[in-house]
């Protein structure tokens, strides 16, 4: 048998870490680089994000210790992006630009420019591979899981395209559990049968063989290991071992000629995609195919939101002809925005996600300000669904109106907030109750008095009259920023028509209804218009962090939001409304609904909880803050009623001081 290479290293592109860096660093990795420096045969590598480079900056007698271990070859550091986005879903001008920011941080922090690139939680795409060649990367590291079983022989992949080829090193997460758990001896045992059983199932005409086991941990991983003192152990027991070579890829790449050729289209890492086939369920039996990014976003809704907003803000900030240091500062705040925890750690709480939705409206402002921040309402297909919506670009807000439901899908304020209706849908499965709607701004519900009730207890919103209907557009005037959406529904065995018109405006829209009685009977029915406005700040001690103030025509008052307006009031509702503000006092941002007649109002808040991805508990992950007008409709057959409301985004005199972390369980 010919030798055997072990490369170890420590993996930062992983969402299975949160723990603060800077104590991990502590009580960590200087313990790591001093054994390192006086065990010269043990050989390491590693990977940083760009913000932890940034931080060793600080830290400079470690970068220098580092530096040198680089320069004897004993350590390697590997390259990436630089604020670890999901490269396969960023435009080529991007991707290139991360990965030249982190380069250079690297050549400038340690001497030497990183040869290897780590993917962040291993989301591969075939088109890297250009990537890869015109960012100078020799190679790139992933799981082993990507690949098929034939072509994991402990060897190098080769992949080649369009006449450009790079080398693929799988991480072997089977040995790697094995050296966690096993006794240096028992695990040096079974790495040599296993590639020993590798070597002699495939076909090779090479006599000598240089087998590669690459092992990758995790922060987590690394703090057991580093606590067990596991390479200790092996240092020791390799003394008596013959064959098995502690090594860095870098050299192990000088040495080895021997390589499988294969083509890896796509792939994710296993723990994503054991949640890729039904959403937040853990299926560890499902590792067989070749699920995409993209599978996972269509399984993970709120994950495909935010990819939208990325890429139609790259689109924004890339294009030709812009000022060139408008462009520059643009580019800096949507690189952050695209980091991937908001996009692939869904088991998180929503905090990351909205500081990406933040981060690129800074840079669509920057853009604005280049431009002159002219207003629109343009019409094409946003989120790729196959149906056209509108994006209104105005003076205080961005927002995304949608056929589904004919509601407001995305909405964010100028002032470089979340988005507001960043809000999942409840699901039986975890929440008691399944919603079968997306929740936004301006949902509309016809409910009989029962199913009110029912929705007033926080239960399942009927027959989903409106909530769950794809309208149709009637005309859109791109010049007058209006929109008509007309759609059908039947209450009971009665048909009704709602025909819905937006006109839109730099602060603001006005939302007029006209809701035709189509049957031969008297219509009586509720007619609601459901507005949800997610968590957007983690940093209140108090849930939702909204103040609400209700005016009729002889008082105004305050809605304590932590509560159900049925938990508050005795008919479980606020009526003869004329007002509803509801501010975020975290950012000092107020939304005014004004109803040209008196309406009543209900609201209650939302825990959405799912699954923990380790131990499988329920665990709180956002907050919604339900808000809803709704009117007593008596309509005779054959005709029609009309309400409309005016919505206004307008900013406080002062932004609430931000106090404590939230606490979502409370």
């Amino acid at each position: 048998m010919g030798s055997i290479y072990v490369s170890f290293s420590l993996n930062s592109f992983s969402c299975a870490d949160n723990d603060s860096f800077e104590s991990y660093y502590v009580d960590f990795l200087k313990p790591l680089i001093k054994f390192l420096n006086k065990n010269p045969e043990f050989h390491f590598s590693f990977s940083f994000s760009g913000s932890e480079m940034a931080f060793f900056r600080k830290k400079k007698e470690f970068l220098k210790v580092l530096s040198e271990l680089v320069k004897r070859n004993q350590c390697e550091v590997y390259g990436g992006a630089f604020y670890k986005p999901v490269l396969p879903l960023l435009l080529p001008s991007d991707r290139n630009g991360q990965i030249d920011l982190l380069t250079t941080e690297i050549r400038d922090g340690i001497g030497k420019a990183p040869r290897g690139l780590c993917l962040y939680n291993d989301v591969w795409d075939s088109s890297l591979l250009q990537t890869l060649n015109s960012c100078g990367m020799d190679y790139v590291l992933f799981s082993e899981q990507l690949v098929p079983e034939s072509k994991r022989c402990y060897l190098p992949v080769q992949m080649s395209e369009l006449g450009k080829s790079r080398e693929i090193y799988l991480y072997n997460d089977s040995l790697k559990q094995d050296f966690i758990a096993e006794s240096s001896e028992d695990f040096l045992k079974k790495l040599i049968k296993k590639v020993q059983k590798a070597n002699q199932e495939g076909n090779s005409f090479y006599s000598d063989k240089k087998n590669i086991v690459n092992i990758a941990f995790t922060k987590q991983e690394l703090k057991e290991v580093l606590l067990a003192t596991k390479f200790s152990g092996l240092l020791e027991a390799l003394k008596s071992t013959e064959n098995v070579v502690l090594s860095t890829i870098l050299e192990y790449s000088k040495v080895n000629t021997q390589k499988i050729p294969a083509f890896i289209s796509s792939g994710i890492c296993p723990i994503l995609h054991s949640i890729t086939e039904k959403p937040y369920t853990v299926n560890e039996n499902c590792l067989s195919g070749n699920y995409s990014v993209y599978d996972f976003m269509n399984t993970y809704p709120r994950s495909r939101a935010l990819y939208n907003r990325m890429f139609y803000v790259s689109q924004l900030v890339n294009q030709p002809n812009k000022d060139k240091a408008h462009q520059k500062l643009a580019k800096e705040q949507l690189w952050q925005g695209q980091n991937g925890e908001g996009l692939i750690c869904t088991f998180q709480n929503t905090s990351q996600r909205q500081y990406s939705y933040k981060k690129l409206m800074e840079a669509e402002n920057i853009i604005r300000e280049s431009t002159g921040n002219t207003e629109s309402v343009l019409s094409f297909d946003y989120n790729y669904d196959g149906l056209p919506e509108y994006i209104c670009r105005m003076k205080d807000y961005f927002a995304c109106i949608g056929l589904k439901g004919g509601s407001v899908q995305e909405f964010q304020s100028v002032k470089n907030t979340g988005n507001y209706t960043d809000n999942y849908s409840r699901e039986a499965a975890f929440d008691g109750v399944t919603d079968g709607y997306e929740r936004g701004l301006f949902i509309d519900h016809l409910f009989t008095e029962d199913q009110f009730q029912a929705y007033l207890n926080q239960e399942s919103a009927g027959d989903g009259i409106f909530s769950k209907v794809v309208y149709e557009e009637v005309k859109f005037s791109a010049k007058q920023h209006e929109l008509f959406f007309k759609a059908r529904g039947i209450l009971g065995s009665q048909m009704v028509t709602i025909t819905k018109k937006y006109i839109i405006n730099s602060s603001g829209m006005n939302i007029q209804y006209i809701l035709k009685n189509e049957s031969d009977s008297d219509l009586k029915a509720k007619f609601c218009v459901e507005s949800n406005f997610a968590q957007i700040d983690f940093s209140e001690e108090n849930s939702g962090a909204y103040k609400v103030l209700l005016a009729t025509n002889t008082e105004a008052f305050e809605v304590a939001t932590e509560k159900a307006t049925k938990e508050i009031f005795a008919k479980g509702y606020v009526p003869n409304i004329n007002v509803a503000q509801i501010t975020d006092e975290a950012n000092g941002i107020s939304f005014s609904f004004e109803p040209n007649e008196d309406c009543s109002y209900c609201s209650y808040p939302i825990v959405f909880n799912r699954p923990d991805l380790h131990t499988g508990n329920l665990v709180p992950l956002g907050i919604t803050y339900v808000s809803t007008l709704f009117w007593d409709l008596q309509v005779p057959p054959g005709k029609e009623i009309e309400k409309n409301f005016n919505f206004t985004i307008f900013s406080t005199h002062k932004a609430r001081k931000k106090g404590p972390k939230n606490d979502l369980s409370k």
